[in-house]
């Protein structure tokens, strides 16, 4: 998913950097195969951008942020399923067709996540489970919504594509089926290296692929990602070499390709202070990752975005701006300690001075200027008998106020802006680390639902007195357990068999448990649309899940109780590199999905994670 609204804020930007043609003579093409997998699902079962209504049906932009229509289910047979690994299988060969790689192709699927993702997906995962509204009322920002009932089994759902599920396992052994049979039988394919990860190995696809490029491109390689999620472009400025694209579907029938080199270079000169090309206080590479920051300052997977911005009402500019006043004089935002970017906290400082100067101007805009977002109650209330043709303060008393309210309103009783403010810092360096480097902290997490204000920032000791953070690496959790931690209820029958009783009222160990266990798995969740423009992005008030509680419950449950067939699911698997090699005795290879009579196919191990 990436960051919000990012892909259009930058095809505007930087119209320059967009190709609707493939680059020539590329050496490396990497897929990231969870978008694939979505895309190819709504066309087999005909729902999301495939969807045929009933004509009698209404449209409605909803929860999940497409079209809700009433539609005729299409039942997921094994045929059907066959049919939907058979598409996938047919477009990674479109892709290799269309941009013809010379030395190797990177298929990568999204495998367990870290903490700080799954909460995420939980959220997204929650939403996909809830029953659908017929429309948003207009007044009221924050709603109740039910979960659905159980799905039919023999109905597909966007939900099977976790990490630990029999589809996944199925369709990851059909790609791999697919590898070596065109491998054994196609010329195109025995000149290639084929990188295949799959959802045993854990992290996330885009980051397997970009580990992959540090570990083993050279800087002469000409390389293209595929996928569809927004901060591709940023993982990519963030590698460290120049021939890199970045390949996209702009649509049904057209692609687009960004060069990133160009989008680099155009980011540097937005990010320029210097009045004079020989001052040697500005850098590129710091730039970028300065770049990058402010980037997760309005949104991404892992940090809540700050309350004041909105990409699309110009809030990525605004910063941008106040960046280069204070950086003439200050220097980058960030630094390198140790081979890693890190926050220089000075500067970080000054700059969220500069925000928190424009902050209430920039929430009156959003929500007073722009008929486009839903009011934030609390700020209404503010504004409310407030002359707004004069200038905002930081220190006005009602600002404050509001503020307050705000924070009690949004944030448990037993932690204190400090501890937000804090852990978002620490988020900003996770986040930093994770895209230059990979991921520094398996178990790392943002324990809330909001954000705090650039005011905060500014107030709290938190900021001026930082001490950076140490992450131990620690350890992905297996399948199972991001499973258990990610799907509401009503979709246990995607857990494994054992765990499914532990959401039963008669169970006793659950009732002896110090938490209320219950409160994981809710009924009805609260959606708070409050300052954002479609449905879908509402944040769902989910309690974050806690590793400890849910691990407690599943190993109690599991523990000796997976039956062979999940024991094999539940593995942590490897990542392999398969090339053809005619030196090798040819023989037959067996599968479910073809025997493929003379197979000489040589797979190695390598590390992605």
């Amino acid at each position: 998913m990436g960051v919000k609204h990012f892909y259009l804020w930058y095809s505007k930007q930087f119209e320059q950097c967009l190709h609707k043609t493939p680059p020539s003579a590329m050496d490396i093409l990497c897929i990231d195969m969870n978008g694939l997998f979505h895309y190819c699902a709504q066309e087999v079962f005909e729902y999301g951008v495939f969807a045929k209504p009933i004509p009698s049906s209404k449209e409605y932009q909803g929860l999940l942020g497409r079209l809700n229509v009433e539609r005729v289910p299409v039942k997921m047979t094994k045929e059907k399923l066959k049919r939907l690994f058979q598409k996938v299988c047919e477009k990674i060969e479109y892709l290799r067709k269309y941009i013809q790689p010379r030395k190797t192709l990177v298929l990568c699927v999204d495998g367990v996540a870290g903490l700080g993702k799954m909460n995420q997906q939980r959220q997204r995962r929650f939403r996909a489970a809830l029953k659908p509204i017929t429309a948003w009322p207009s007044t009221t920002p924050v709603i109740e919504v039910e979960l659905d009932g159980p799905p039919n089994m023999d109905q597909f759902h966007s939900n099977y594509f976790t990490p630990g599920t029999w589809v996944m396992d199925d369709m990851t052994k059909y790609v791999d089926w697919y590898i070596r049979l065109m491998q054994s039988s196609h010329p195109a394919w025995q000149t290639l290296n084929v990188i295949f990860s799959n959802e045993k190995v854990p992290g996330e696809g885009e980051h397997k692929i970009m580990e992959y490029l540090r570990r083993n491109a050279s800087p002469n390689d000409k390389i293209c990602i595929y996928g569809l999620d927004a901060d591709l472009v940023m993982l990519a400025m963030m590698l460290p070499f120049d021939n890199v694209y970045i390949g996209r579907e702009a649509d049904q029938r057209t692609f687009d390709f960004v060069n990133v080199q160009i989008f680099k270079k155009e980011v540097v000169q937005c990010m320029d202070w210097r009045e004079q090309r020989d001052d040697h206080t500005f850098t590129s590479l710091y730039a970028v990752h300065d770049f990058v920051v402010l980037c997760f300052l309005v949104g991404n997977d892992f940090l809540p975005t700050l309350p004041s911005l909105a990409i699309i009402e110009g809030g990525l500019e605004t910063m941008i701006k106040k960046y280069k006043r204070i950086g003439k004089e200050h220097g980058h935002l960030t630094s390198m300690y140790k081979g890693k970017p890190r926050l220089k906290m000075k500067m970080m400082s000054l700059f969220c001075l500069e925000m928190a100067r424009v902050e209430q101007q920039m929430l009156y805009h959003k929500y007073s200027a722009s008929t486009n977002f839903t009011p934030d109650l609390l700020f209404k209330e503010y504004l409310k008998g407030r002359d707004t043709t004069k200038e905002f303060k930081i220190e006005d008393e009602d600002w404050k106020v509001f503020r307050q309210h705000y924070f009690h309103e949004h944030f448990p009783s037993t932690v204190t802006m400090n501890t937000v403010i804090k852990q978002y810092i620490d988020g900003i360096h996770w986040v930093l680390h994770y895209y230059h480097q990979g991921i520094p902290d398996w178990t790392w997490f943002f324990p809330f639902l909001y954000a705090p204000f650039f005011t905060d920032f500014v107030e709290s000791e938190s900021l001026s007195n930082y001490k950076h953070v140490h992450f131990e690496k620690h350890e992905p959790v297996p399948a199972f357990l991001q499973l258990f931690m990610v799907l509401p209820q009503s979709h246990k029958a995607l857990w494994p068999t054992c765990l499914q009783p532990s959401v039963g009222d008669e169970v006793e160990f659950m009732e002896n448990l110090p938490v209320d266990w219950f409160s994981y798995f809710p009924q009805k969740v609260l959606l708070d649309k409050s300052g954002k423009r479609k449905d879908w992005e509402a944040i769902i008030r989910l309690a974050p899940s806690s590793l400890n509680d849910f691990s407690i419950v599943y190993h109690h449950f599991t523990k000796n109780n997976l039956v062979e067939k999940e024991k094999r699911r539940n593995l942590r698997g490897k990542s392999f590199c398969y090339r053809h090699d005619p030196s090798l005795p040819g023989k037959s290879f067996s599968s479910i999905y073809g025997n493929i009579e003379i197979c000489q196919v040589r797979t190695d191990m390598i590390l992605l994670s």
